[in-house]
């Protein structure tokens, strides 16, 4: 269904798609255009279905030197596929907190809503106790598509912003399988907070060392 047409004589379009097959069909028409570039930012369920139904595609993009960008957040619950399965495909970065998604390439823009589905099975159904929580996976169900050049300068613009704030996803990755310890520095000026303050340090360390200037006091 087409919302708008702005201007007709160049085929510039606004359309929305409601059903997956009409997405999948939108993302692949926006792969065989790319003619340079594949900028997503997605949160978890966004990215999987962008990878998992469409990977082969992606793959072809990356043999034809189209360079895919991927933003989302990565967690001990997803770092192995963005490990073994979105890194081989292009470059990754993590941010927290990521909420919806949308994709932009050199003349194309995209953003779809998800919906959880049901997983469809043909096999007989083995008999669960009632807690169990039936399959599910994430679904588009429906999407905007844009080829409007305002609309792709401005998300290349969000992109670009949130990818020069996004921690490479290699970084991301060996803290969670290293377990790594952030180190923070804070200056603290309010009494109560640095009494507090002591007091943690001082049950979690064997031993605590302090560096006082004359007329200060712990």
């Amino acid at each position: 269904m087409t919302v708008a047409t702005p201007d007709a004589s160049n085929s510039t379009r606004i359309e929305v798609l409601q059903n997956t097959e009409n997405i999948v069909d939108a993302y692949l028409q926006i792969f065989r255009n790319s003619k340079s570039k594949w900028d997503y930012y997605a949160d978890v369920k966004s990215v999987i279905f962008a990878i998992d139904m469409i990977e082969k595609a992606l793959i072809d993009t990356k043999a034809r030197g189209i360079k895919s960008r991927f933003i989302t957040e990565i967690t001990k619950d997803n770092f192995h596929h963005c490990k073994e399965v979105i890194m081989k495909i292009g470059e990754v970065r993590h941010l927290d907190g990521v909420k919806g998604n949308f994709g932009v390439s050199d003349t194309e823009y995209i953003t779809t809503t998800m919906r959880e589905s049901q997983i469809e099975t043909t096999a007989t159904p083995t008999p669960t106790p009632a807690t169990t929580a039936t399959p599910t996976t994430a679904l588009p169900s429906h999407a905007v598509y844009s080829n409007v050049k305002e609309d792709i300068q401005q998300h290349q613009y969000l992109f670009d912003t949130l990818w020069s704030k996004g921690t490479p996803a290699e970084q991301k990755i060996r803290e969670i399988e290293e377990v790594t310890v952030h180190y923070e520095t804070k200056i603290l000026d309010n009494p109560e907070e640095i009494v507090n303050e002591i007091g943690r340090l001082t049950a979690r360390s064997n031993e605590v060392s302090n560096c006082l200037t004359p007329g200060d006091a712990v």
